[in-house]
């Protein structure tokens, strides 16, 4: 489903919410999350713990690969239930 390289490193995105904080930031499904404000993502569990303890209203900068561009985008916490 994903044109994703077995050796790319990172947190799969395999969904987004409608009206979700990675909505609103532009995320879209099968992009990979590299890095959470500058700390590096080789997995799911690397991300969950990057992004534990995020306030609602605090602004994350995540380092995404989407197909062969990178890109940072600005990730605004709506609300902690968003993290589960």
């Amino acid at each position: 489903k994903y044109d994703v390289d077995s050796k790319e490193k990172g947190a799969l995105v395999v969904s987004v919410k409608m009206k979700s904080s990675a909505s609103s930031a532009g995320i879209q499904e099968g992009d990979i999350i590299q890095k959470v404000d500058g700390k590096e993502i080789t997995s799911i569990a690397d991300y969950k713990q990057a992004i534990k303890g995020v306030k609602a209203d605090q602004t994350l900068l995540l380092f995404i690969k989407r197909g062969k561009s990178t890109l940072f985008v600005g990730l605004k916490i709506k609300e902690n239930s968003e993290k589960k």
